[in-house]
């Protein structure tokens, strides 16, 4: 019984935040102070399940927001920065959180990433080496496309224990694709 009241409370307390957020950015859209800009970050990084809000601090001067405390990803860091730039008003995020990810062998991580990449649809693994050293994945190889690139680096991003990823695959730009090629590779990936 506890347990959903705990959650009854949390709901309603993001609810109030929202709420309280949102009334001040339709009071003022341009006037957005910097005591406005954290409560709205706050609780941008209280309803993404990747962030354990409760381990960042929020401070904000001038519009530029800076994050600080300590998570156990560096998916989590990552995720924490993209949310704090979608608020409104932010004219800058310094991502000063630190990583103390949990202790995994390379052996582990580079194991996860593989396989995380050859069950994702769009990053083909046969064409990717994966090589990790104290926890910092480095992708190389050649891919078909920058979007399979940087997909490649999301997936390694949240295996648990990486503490980095050096992105170095690279991609030929193909410019003579007609639109029924870019079409038909679509629907293929679809």
């Amino acid at each position: 019984m506890k347990r959903w009241t705990i959650y009854y409370l949390a709901v309603a307390a993001t609810c109030a935040i929202w709420l309280i957020s949102g009334g001040l950015v339709a009071a003022a859209p341009n006037d957005l102070d910097d005591a406005d800009i954290t409560l709205a970050v706050e609780s941008e990084l209280f309803t993404d399940d990747a962030v354990p809000s409760h381990k960042i601090d929020v401070s904000t001067e001038k519009g530029i927001v800076t994050l600080s405390g300590s998570v156990n990803s560096y998916y989590a860091k990552l995720e924490a920065e993209n949310a704090a730039e979608s608020v409104k008003g932010v004219l800058a995020v310094i991502n000063n959180i630190k990583i103390q990810p949990i202790h995994r062998l390379d052996s582990q991580i580079r194991a996860d990433v593989i396989s995380d990449l050859a069950r994702d649809p769009v990053a083909e693994s046969f064409e990717i080496d994966v090589n990790v050293e104290d926890g910092v994945v480095t992708l190389t190889g050649k891919v078909d496309s920058y979007t399979e690139k940087t997909v490649a680096e999301k997936v390694a991003n949240k295996v648990r224990g990486v503490v980095d990823v050096k992105n170095l695959l690279s991609y030929d730009l193909v410019s003579d694709r007609t639109d029924a090629d870019i079409k038909a590779d679509i629907e293929y990936r679809l």
